[in-house]
């Protein structure tokens, strides 16, 4: 949260000290998985206690959580919505250059078998 654009009263706040390199994107959602999803609730709390404007960004797990199988969020779904996101904007991304950052570990069902 320290590193990500947030919103204020609908206004977007950039994050103090840090150079961006892209555009305002104050979207930002964690998904935990396996174990740490029993985490989620700490992690909303936080949220909370930043004042981000999505509170529940830490979204599998946890009280308010869902199974992420079952929605069919997987790194198959994910990279479908990463095309259509893309595709949107003029790029395809099966054939054109892009750059992507991923924070975390790549190894969950989620993230990281894509």
């Amino acid at each position: 949260l320290d590193i990500t654009d947030n919103l204020k009263d609908g206004a977007l706040v950039p994050p103090l000290n840090v150079v961006r390199h892209d555009d305002d994107d104050p979207y930002l959602v964690v998904a935990a998985d396996k174990g740490t999803a029993t985490f989620s609730d700490i992690a909303n709390g936080i949220a909370i206690d930043y004042g981000f404007w999505l509170g529940d960004a830490f979204a599998s797990g946890g009280s308010a959580g869902y199974d992420h199988k079952k929605m069919g969020i997987t790194a198959r779904g994910a990279w479908v919505g990463v095309q259509r996101h893309f595709r949107e904007r003029g790029i395809n991304v099966q054939q054109d250059s892009i750059s992507v950052v991923g924070v975390g570990d790549m190894a969950g069902d989620v993230f990281g078998n894509g």
